[in-house]
C-alpha cells in the first residue's frame, strides 16, 4: 500500500495549535481545566444530594426556606393540637349529653312510673269517693223516706184538729181528737168553747176570724221532710234540694194523691157536729182502709204506697 502523506501545517495557524506551547494556551488549559473540575463537582453533588433546591438537604442554598418551614410545621402542630383539643372537647360533650339523656330517660321512667301510680291512686280514691256519695245520698234519702213515713203514722194515729186564728194577733193551735170516736153534740160543742176561749185570749179585744189552719197534704208532707234532713248540712243541704226538683217533676206527672187533704178541715165555730163527723169519716176512709200489698211491699194506705213509689223512682231501695 502506498503510504499516506503527513498532514500538512501551515505557518499561519501555528499560533493556535495546542501543540505549541505559548504563554496564552498555558492560562487556558488552566482555567477549562478549573471549570472542568468544578463541573464535575456540581454534577457529583446533584447526583448525590438530589435536587439543589431543597432546604433539607441543601440547608446552605436556603436558609430562609428552612426557617418557614419550620414555622409552618409548628402551625400544623398547632393546628393539629387545636383540632385534637376540639375532638376531646367534642366527645366530652357527646359523653355529656349521653349521660344527660340516660338520667333524663331514668327521670322520664320514674315520673311515668308515679303517673301510673298516681292514676291509680287517684281511681281509687275516686271510686272510694263516689261510693261514699253513693251512700251519703242513700242516707239522706232513707232518712227523708222515714221523716215521711212518721209523718204519714202521726196523721194516722196522733189526729189533731188544726185551727187557726187569723187578724191582727195570728194564732193557730190544734186539738186531739179519737179517729174511731164519732162526736157527740156535747163533745163537739165542747170542742168549740175552747176554741172561742182560745181566740178570746189572743185577741185581745180586736176580732178575728177563725178556720181551719194549714192543710196538710202528701205533697207538704215530702216537702216538709226534705227540709228538715236539709238542714244537717250543706252536702245534705244540696241533695235534698235535688230531690225537691225531682219531686216536684215527678208530681206534675202524676199528680193524684199528692193534694188531698190528710189533716181534719175545721171550717169555723159553726161548724156542726154533722159536718165534723163527715170530715172525721173522710179521714178514717184514707188511714184506716184494707192494708195495701204491691208486690213484696205492703202499706197502710194509698198515700204511703204512693210516696214509697216516689222515692223509689229516685232510687230507694
Amino acid at each position: 500500500m502506498p503510504r499516506r502523506r503527513p498532514r500538512q501545517y501551515y505557518r499561519r495557524y501555528d499560533h493556535l495549535s495546542l501543540r505549541r506551547e505559548t504563554h496564552f494556551s498555558r492560562t487556558w488549559i488552566v482555567v477549562g481545566s478549573f471549570v472542568l473540575g468544578l463541573m464535575t463537582a456540581t454534577a457529583a453533588l446533584w447526583v448525590a444530594a438530589g435536587t439543589p433546591t431543597s432546604v433539607a438537604r441543601f440547608p446552605f442554598a436556603a436558609p430562609l426556606d428552612h426557617t418557614t418551614l419550620e414555622q409552618e410545621r409548628l402551625r400544623q402542630t398547632q393546628e393539629v393540637s387545636r383540632m385534637a383539643n376540639d375532638i376531646a372537647r367534642h366527645e366530652a360533650l357527646v359523653t355529656t349529653l349521653q349521660s344527660e339523656q340516660k338520667q333524663y330517660e331514668r327521670d322520664l321512667a320514674r315520673l311515668s312510673e308515679q303517673k301510673q301510680l298516681f292514676e291509680e291512686q287517684n281511681t281509687l280514691v275516686s271510686a272510694k269517693n263516689s261510693r261514699l256519695e253513693k251512700e251519703g245520698k242513700a242516707f239522706i234519702l232513707g232518712a227523708v223516706v222515714e221523716q215521711v213515713h212518721s209523718s204519714l203514722e202521726m196523721l194516722e194515729f196522733d189526729p189533731t184538729i188544726s185551727i187557726a186564728l187569723q187578724g191582727e194577733h195570728a194564732f193557730q193551735f190544734g186539738k186531739r181528737y179519737a179517729m174511731h170516736t164519732p162526736f157527740t153534740h156535747a163533745s163537739w160543742q165542747g170542742i168549740l168553747r175552747l176554741v172561742r176561749a182560745v181566740a178570746r185570749e189572743h185577741a185581745q179585744g180586736t176580732p178575728l176570724q177563725i178556720s181551719h189552719g194549714d192543710m196538710v197534704t202528701l205533697q207538704r208532707v215530702i216537702a216538709e221532710a226534705l227540709q228538715r234532713v236539709g238542714q244537717w248540712n250543706q252536702t245534705a243541704k244540696e241533695y235534698t234540694q235535688e230531690l225537691q226538683r225531682h219531686v216536684e217533676e215527678y208530681i206534675q206527672k202524676k199528680p193524684d194523691n199528692f193534694h188531698v187533704p190528710l189533716n181534719f178541715l175545721f171550717t169555723g165555730v159553726h161548724m156542726k157536729v154533722k159536718e165534723a163527723n163527715g170530715e172525721r169519716a173522710r179521714l178514717v176512709s184514707i188511714f184506716f182502709k184494707a192494708p195495701l200489698a204491691v208486690g213484696e211491699h205492703h202499706f197502710h194506705n194509698i198515700y204511703e204506697a204512693e210516696a214509697f213509689w216516689l222515692f223509689e223512682s229516685l232510687g230507694y231501695q
